[in-house]
């Protein structure tokens, strides 16, 4: 296991991009959490994933207190932000990326300080990342460089503690039975329309 501190990311990602350029830093790693800040309090959010993150999301289930939307990387990635997760996915990294949102109005200003971070968003932090880790160093099959090799990506969630996670297939199943239900409802409710008109 290894831990990297970068600086310089408000100026270019500087920090990231010049640690890629010392291959030693990264040889071997084959899995890489990103800790990143948008604000000072709020839950950390795991709000994106290196493509085909079905292996990813394997190793993220090891984590006690998930949060985590798959819509999240969407949308980020419609954004013209970047972190230092985004250097490492030009270099073909695999991972997560994980951030807490709120307290925005400090982010970047003199109030984003120690004396101002949430003690539960660290401990969220925390709750999150140190099973990963356990899992990672403690489980042989993640001694296989392969073993987050994937073609697929996956839908998923958080609902209360539960991490929930299905197939884009499975997805597409479930889009279609929902158009169906509502297909269903309109067209009972149109009947019932017509139904009361002729009784009328």
């Amino acid at each position: 296991m290894k831990i990297l501190f970068t600086d310089g990311e408000e100026c270019g990602l500087l920090g990231a991009k010049e640690s890629v350029k010392e291959k030693e830093i990264f040889d071997g790693v084959n899995y890489v959490i990103n800790i990143e800040a948008r604000g000072t309090s709020g839950p950390a959010i795991m709000f994106e994933t290196s493509p085909n993150n079905k292996a990813v999301l394997n190793l993220y289930e090891a984590t006690d207190k998930p949060y985590s939307y798959s819509i999240t990387p969407e949308i980020y990635r419609l954004l013209p932000n970047g972190t230092d997760f985004t250097v490492f996915l030009e270099n073909n990294l695999t991972g997560i990326n994980i951030s807490v949102l709120d307290g925005f109005e400090n982010y970047h200003t003199p109030n984003d300080n120690p004396d101002n971070l949430s003690d539960k968003s660290m401990q969220h932090y925390g709750d999150q990342v140190l099973p990963i880790v356990r899992e990672f160093v403690s489980n042989e099959k993640y001694s296989n460089p392969d073993v987050f090799e994937s073609k697929e990506d996956s839908i998923f969630f958080t609902l209360g503690n539960q991490f929930i996670r299905y197939s884009k297939n499975t997805n597409m199943v479930l889009l279609a039975l929902i158009a169906l239900s509502i297909l269903f409802a309109i067209l009972n409710c149109q009947f019932k329309s017509d139904k009361l008109l002729m009784n009328h």
